[in-house]
């Protein structure tokens, strides 16, 4: 379906951890700027991951990022936070105030309900810094390895339309089932790597790939000195930059005739298939234009100035008036309407939904005023 044939082997290089810090963004734009490394993938939650955004569009000029979701702070003393506000998330932030160290303590305290604002979240984060992501993965596996998440980030690929990482074949099973598109195999390392050691296993790797789309994963780093000072992987982060950027590596492919292909590729399919989201099946289908979006905004946002004051769960009346507002457009609930405007592909859809979250905190700022409370300091990714 990607328009190659059943014997070839294809192959996505994916940098993981961009915006982790600033080594390896760095890294990562210089990897992207390559011929082998064509996908990477973003931590939203990392101080570091705001200067990542300005990098991309800087740097390069056609993209391929993904979530890199986040549910874990694994460090020693580099350490970070939900995106989400704190008191949405409690569930999801050890007694030092940041995640869980590991996959092991997130899954011992997380309520799903906060696992799943949290998702969104970070999903949201990046699309409101300018970046529309192709594709999910989750760092350190965390949505592999409890039903609950995996269940959460299932329906949440289904509304945004993402084709999402995957490395057990039941999980295959479910997301094709689903529309969900993923590869056919995922390796999470290269056997036989060591810091002294990497280019001999790299091509060893490349001559046993089977037919199919495989994912390679890799965490690539400048040297420097915060490298040395976040990671004692960072020696292995420096030599995955090195491998996937190397003219060896790259004539050993070609030799091998493995096509390198994008996650944007997969994500190009996955637009044409589409899977919409669960409160959309069985209902007509509409058009998702400019001036049906522009419509619920204005709608929303008039209902929202005739009221006199906000009541005590702003995000339920918010979503109360979009209903009502949906309704009168022909659609079942607000979150229907905001699911066909979440994977609606026009051109200009990413600037109506900035305008539209900009103006309905805007609305409802002007809400709190008339009732003196005092606005809410942060959004989500601000510190708490």
């Amino acid at each position: 379906m990607l328009g190659y044939g059943p014997d070839d082997v294809l192959l996505i290089v994916n940098a993981d951890d961009a915006g982790m810090c600033y080594s390896e963004s760095v890294a990562t734009i210089r990897a992207l700027k390559g011929d082998l490394v064509k996908s990477c993938t973003a931590m939203v939650t990392c101080p570091w991951f705001y200067d990542f955004t300005r990098m991309v569009p800087r740097e390069l000029s056609d993209p391929d990022v993904g979530v890199h979701l986040v549910m874990t702070s694994e460090w020693s003393t580099y350490r970070w936070r939900p995106v989400a506000p704190y008191n949405e998330v409690r569930s999801l932030v050890d007694n030092e105030g940041f995640m869980w160290r590991d996959i092991v303590g997130w899954r011992e305290h997380m309520d799903p309900r906060e696992t799943e604002i949290e998702y969104r979240a970070q999903i949201e984060r990046m699309i409101e810094l300018g970046i529309s992501p192709t594709h999910l993965d989750s760092h350190m596996g965390n949505y592999h390895y409890d039903t609950d998440a995996f269940n959460i980030i299932v329906k949440i690929a289904k509304e945004y339309n993402l084709p999402l990482r995957l490395f057990l074949e039941t999980r295959r099973e479910r997301c094709r089932e689903e529309g969900i598109l993923s590869t056919d195999f995922l390796h999470t390392d290269v056997p036989g790597v060591t810091n002294s050691n990497y280019y001999e296993p790299a091509e060893a790797f490349l001559e046993g790939l089977q037919p199919g789309v495989h994912e390679l994963l890799i965490h690539v780093m400048v040297e420097s000195d915060e490298a040395r000072r976040i990671t004692n992987s960072w020696q292995r982060r420096v030599h995955d930059l090195d491998t996937w950027t190397s003219e060896r590596i790259k004539n050993k492919i070609d030799q091998l005739g493995i096509k390198i292909i994008r996650w944007k590729d997969i994500y190009d399919l996955q637009q044409t298939l589409g899977a919409p989201s669960r409160s959309n099946q069985g209902q007509p289908q509409m058009t998702m234009n400019e001036d049906v979006c522009r419509k619920f905004l204005a709608g929303t946002l008039e209902r929202l100035d005739q009221l006199d004051s906000l009541g005590e769960n702003d995000e339920l009346l918010t979503s109360s008036v979009a209903d009502d507002v949906a309704i009168q457009l022909g659609y079942k609930s607000g979150d229907d309407l905001i699911s066909w405007a979440w994977t609606w592909s026009g051109d200009d859809w990413l600037q109506i939904k900035r305008d539209y979250l900009s103006d309905i905190r805007a609305a409802e700022s002007r809400l709190r005023a008339r009732r003196s409370l005092p606005a809410n300091p942060s959004g989500p990714g601000d510190d708490y």
